[in-house]
């Protein structure tokens, strides 16, 4: 049918329609929360709208994103936006999609610390929401943020310029020489930690769009991300008494236990996330 002009009720039906003759889970849903971000309307507003007209080149615009999702492609990529904190970031295919349980460890961390003043190292920051969201919540802190990935970097900077928030940003091979010549209180990390044998369990909107290099490890050394991190946490990132935060993978949470305390680091915390998967590890330096 050939799109033109119509009433955003209407725009909403058809939206509806095309997910379900599409097989798209949660139609209705999905329907509203992509006209409510194209159109900048609050779900109250939008059923509300009654006899507003939507010109033809928005209808067209948004049955092409339509099109997109019903091909696998994440809403969040879609529309460039992942609310995080009760934030929005901007995301495309150079970052991961922020997770709930990501949210967890930042309130974590904001919790442990309080009003007090810290510096802080986010590792493999991606979109920067980690560190951004600490930073907007506690203004006295002090953060960097490393990336191998430019483009993932362009992402956090660009976040950084929309939520006004002041971080460092860097790119950075953590398996090269840091010289980073400075000590953190704090040092955070979500890295890699999927296993390259768990692909065949991972839903093809996360396998398909998402960007390997933020999301697999080998087979053969799962750990590789947190060990190395750790051992830079020890020998020239974090401070006396510092600490060391993790999201893992939730298969490993007594490995990592196990490796951080081997290596002399004290008071390891494995803690579960909402669904009760293993899922954040802290752990002090001695």
């Amino acid at each position: 049918m050939e799109n033109t002009a119509m009433t955003i009720p209407a725009l909403r039906r058809r939206l509806a329609d095309f997910f379900t003759e599409n097989h798209i889970g949660e139609a209705q849903s999905l329907a509203r929360n992509l006209l409510c971000d194209v159109l900048q309307l609050t779900p109250t507003q939008l059923f509300t709208s009654f006899d507003t007209n939507i010109d033809k080149s928005i209808v067209d615009a948004v049955m092409q994103m339509a099109e997109r999702i019903v091909h696998g492609e994440p809403l969040q990529y879609v529309t460039s936006k992942a609310q995080f904190m009760e934030r929005e970031f901007m995301v495309n295919s150079a970052v991961l999609i922020p997770r709930p349980e990501t949210e967890e460890l930042v309130k974590w961390i904001v919790d442990e610390y309080g009003e007090s003043a810290f510096s802080l190292l986010d590792i493999g920051t991606g979109s920067g929401c980690i560190a951004l969201s600490i930073k907007a919540l506690r203004q006295n802190t002090s953060i960097m943020a490393i990336d191998i990935s430019q483009d993932a970097l362009t992402v956090a900077r660009e976040n950084a310029r929309r939520l006004n928030v002041d971080v460092e940003f860097a790119k950075v091979d953590i398996f090269s020489q840091l010289a980073l010549n400075r000590k953190f209180d704090v040092v955070v990390s979500n890295p890699p930690y999927v296993r390259e044998c768990e692909k065949a369990e991972m839903r093809p909107n996360v396998l398909d769009y998402e960007p390997h290099i933020a999301l697999f490890v080998p087979d053969d050394d799962p750990l590789k991300f947190y060990r190395r991190i750790a051992e830079l946490s020890v020998d020239e990132l974090l401070k006396d008494d510092g600490k060391l935060y993790f999201e893992i993978n939730s298969a490993f949470g007594n490995e990592v236990c196990a490796m951080l305390k081997d290596m002399g680091f004290r008071d390891v915390t494995l803690r579960r996330d909402f669904t009760g998967r293993d899922r954040m590890v802290s752990a002090r330096k001695s």
